[in-house]
């Protein structure tokens, strides 16, 4: 009897170890297929964006690295003068994945009139998810590229446009602590945020919204002065006006090109704040930013003081 036992309790125990064992291999064959299936998506994608790319584009990348064996970071081919030919800004690394927040890039143009190097050892911060540091703005059918440069506080972006398939450098919107710069497809214009420090005395850290657009480079809406008594001639304002003495006291306005007016005030902490009210039909709303609190115009603030023109304030 105890033979037997023994027999059928050897039996369950192999049993139970092939059993293991085939679970295992199971696991390593789902394992490798799921690693094999990855690697052929992650080839397929690079063949077809290899396939994607234009005889033009593949052209202006052969000029460049004929000047740069460095890794192609990123590589912008566009029309950008609209003139029926293609330009490129690029970039490129020695080091291209030293950084999830930016790269040390040296930036390029390359032309029909060869390849120039805008920029050296460029610290460019990333603009999106895949890793690109070439953000191109287009409106009303011009274009700009942007390069953000990147440091711990902020960023302050550098803005190149092409004219008669020449680069140029825009001067004046350029290297002014502008940071975050989009289109606002919805209102039509392109937003900048400003990077101060003008919450109190000159400290704590603001960043205000300031508006553009595209006429041979970056051209501000600037402001022009209003005062309380002009702003009341609008349907809404009362209101508003009314919030803003309850929390503190009006300093300064300005009314921008684009029907917006950005309202400097002082609250009852001595902090500079602002509202920013956007024109239309004769009236005037809150145009609220955030969606932290209940109340519109704490939605609005953006901290710090308004000027009339940020990138006047640089000459």
């Amino acid at each position: 009897m105890k033979k037997i036992l023994i027999i059928i309790l050897s039996a369950l125990l192999l049993c139970a170890a092939f059993s293991g064992c085939a679970s295992k291999v199971g696991e390593d064959e789902k394992t490798t297929a799921s690693t094999t299936k990855a690697a052929t998506e992650a080839t397929t994608a690079a063949t077809t964006a290899a396939e994607n790319i234009s005889e033009g584009e593949k052209k202006l990348r052969a000029l460049l690295q004929k000047e740069c064996a460095d890794a192609i970071v990123d590589f912008a081919y566009l029309d950008y003068d609209n003139n029926g030919t293609e330009e490129a800004f690029a970039a490129t690394s020695k080091a291209p994945d030293e950084d999830d927040q930016y790269v040390i890039a040296d930036i390029w143009f390359i032309g029909e009139n060869g390849v120039r190097k805008l920029r050296s050892d460029f610290r460019a911060g990333y603009v999106d998810t895949n890793n690109s540091v070439i953000k191109v703005l287009e409106a009303n059918g011009e274009k700009l590229a942007v390069v953000a440069k990147w440091f711990q506080t902020g960023e302050s972006s550098f803005i190149w446009y092409v004219k008669d398939g020449k680069c140029v450098y825009d001067d004046y919107a350029s290297d002014k602590l502008l940071c975050f710069i989009r289109v606002n497809e919805e209102m039509g214009w392109i937003e900048g945020r400003h990077s101060a420090y003008d919450l109190s005395q000159n400290m704590g850290h603001t960043w205000k919204r300031y508006y553009f657009y595209i006429d041979n480079g970056l051209k501000e809406y600037k402001g022009t002065p209003i005062s309380e008594a002009e702003i009341k001639k609008y349907k809404g304002a009362d209101e508003i006006l009314k919030q803003i003495k309850q929390a503190g006291k009006f300093k300064n306005a300005y009314k921008r090109e684009n029907g917006i007016i950005n309202i400097n005030y002082v609250d009852s902490d001595s902090l500079n704040r602002n509202a920013t009210l956007l024109i239309k039909n004769n009236s005037v709303s809150l145009v609220e930013y955030e969606d932290y609190d209940e109340s519109a115009l704490k939605n609005s603030d953006q901290e710090g003081v308004y000027l009339a023109s940020v990138l006047d304030s640089y000459k």
